[in-house]
């Protein structure tokens, strides 16, 4: 009688979890990962990096299990949970910092190329060229991340923005002391 009382009390939670617990923390947790898909996805595709996007989302999705496996292996046995917590909180970090390394790498990137990107532009200028056609000349001439961004800047400014306004863009995607307005 009472492995049938047991039977029945373990199917009714069972139930219960399934249909009113898990639905909800399933939705819930697809919704954040697919909050977080975006934003990386955002940041990547304002980096330019498209073609890592997908080497990264991976990061996003298995890095906290195999960090949490990694850190269940070489805790000591007494420390395994512990262990996967830590690898488990890594695998949720590293990724976001990863794409922050790689967004200040872009921005630093940017900034050496800045005086060599104004010399061609002034070198245009002086030889009789418009402002737009010079920086048609940095993107054919500089090296990225400095053509994509002067070329999203132009293809901005083709599409209707003010050019001032395509600065603005350009300075909240690559914010630089030496391209603050003033």
């Amino acid at each position: 009688m009472w492995a049938f009382i047991m039977v029945l009390t373990f199917g009714s939670v069972s139930a219960v979890c399934r249909y009113f617990l898990f639905p909800p923390v399933v939705d819930r947790a697809v919704e954040i990962n697919r909050r977080r898909s975006d934003e990386i996805a955002d940041r990547m595709e304002r980096i330019f990096l498209r073609d890592q996007t997908k080497k990264i989302m991976m990061l996003y999705i298995f890095g906290p299990f195999i960090l949490g496996w990694l850190g269940s292996s070489f805790f000591p046995p007494d420390f395994r949970l512990l262990g996967v917590l830590i690898g488990f909180m890594a695998g949720l970090i590293l990724p976001m910092m990863l794409v922050k390394i790689l967004e200040q790498k872009r921005r630093d990137k940017f900034d050496s190329q800045l005086i060599d990107t104004l010399m061609i532009m002034s070198s245009a200028l002086k030889g009789g060229l418009s402002l737009i056609q010079s920086m048609e000349v940095v993107i054919e001439e500089m090296p990225e991340p400095t053509n994509q961004e002067f070329g999203m800047l132009l293809g901005e400014n083709k599409m209707g923005i003010a050019l001032e306004e395509a600065f603005a863009h350009l300075y909240a995607r690559m914010p630089s002391v030496p391209l603050q307005q003033r």
